[in-house]
């Protein structure tokens, strides 16, 4: 469905961000309370301007770096309820790293 713009995987049991390739159109996609631990294959979303990662498994906010590489349009980011969430400093960090963003959690 390379069409796509909208994609909501929520409450699925994800561990693995896989398959998006040929959506190269979304502009919202979903991936919260899932079991996703590392953020890849997010490669060439340009068009991704909201991304739900809340409530995943997500420890490093190093994980950032893909998006950052690869959503350069991203205005709205949702990542509470993740290990890394918890960290001192992470929402500056995100900040520092999306400096585009307009909306965090």
């Amino acid at each position: 469905m390379p069409n796509l713009t909208t994609l909501i995987l929520s409450f699925n049991e994800i561990e693995e961000i896989e398959g998006l390739g040929e959506n190269t159109k979304l502009r919202k996609l979903d991936l919260s309370h899932n079991f996703i631990r590392l953020v890849k294959d997010l490669d060439n979303q340009t068009e991704l301007v909201y991304l739900d990662l809340r409530h995943n498994w997500i420890e490093d906010l190093g994980e950032l770096d893909h998006i950052v590489k690869n959503c350069t349009n991203l205005e709205e980011l949702g990542f509470k309820s993740n290990p890394a969430s918890t960290k001192s400093m992470y929402r500056a960090t995100i900040f520092k790293k999306l400096p585009a963003l307009l909306r965090l959690d």
